[in-house]
C-alpha cells in the first residue's frame, strides 16, 4: 500500500526509507529513528524556519488533542 503525503517546505527528495511498511507506526513512535520516510534537499535553507520545533508539535498536538 501506498500513501500520498505534503510538505511545508519545496525541494528534492533525496533518499526515501524503504521497509517501513510492516510497521506504520514506527512513523509515530519512532520518527528520529527508525520512523522516519524521506530526507529532502531544501530548494532554500530558511525554508524551514516557519516549522515548528519537535518540542513545539507536541505542545500543538497536545492542545489539539484536549490532553
Amino acid at each position: 500500500m501506498q500513501a500520498g503525503a505534503c510538505s511545508r517546505v519545496s525541494g528534492e527528495v533525496v533518499e526515501v526509507k524503504e521497509g517501513r511498511g510492516d510497521k506504520p507506526e514506527l512513523v509515530k513512535n519512532d520518527p528520529y529513528g527508525d520512523g522516519w520516510m524521506v530526507r529532502i534537499r531544501l530548494s532554500a535553507a530558511d525554508e524551514g524556519d516557519e516549522l515548528m520545533s519537535a518540542e513545539e508539535y507536541e505542545d500543538y498536538t497536545k492542545h489539539e488533542s484536549g490532553a
